[in-house]
């Protein structure tokens, strides 16, 4: 089991590997607001990066 440190340690290693797309992903929905529970852009755009890593997720939950 790893320790507390080296998980750590993997999550920034994670982040600044990605960070470029981070920083993008994070621009291109400040470019564009919505409005409180209709952010249906923002929505799309972040179901595209989880698709993209493979990340599991749950859809139209509210």
């Amino acid at each position: 089991m790893r320790t507390k440190e080296e998980l750590k340690q993997l999550a920034i290693d994670a982040i600044d590997k990605r960070r470029d797309d981070i920083i993008k992903i994070g621009d291109s929905i400040f470019e564009e607001p919505e409005l409180g529970f209709k952010e249906f852009k923002t929505a799309a755009k972040v179901k595209a990066v989880l698709d993209e890593l493979n990340v599991e997720y749950e859809d139209g939950i509210a």
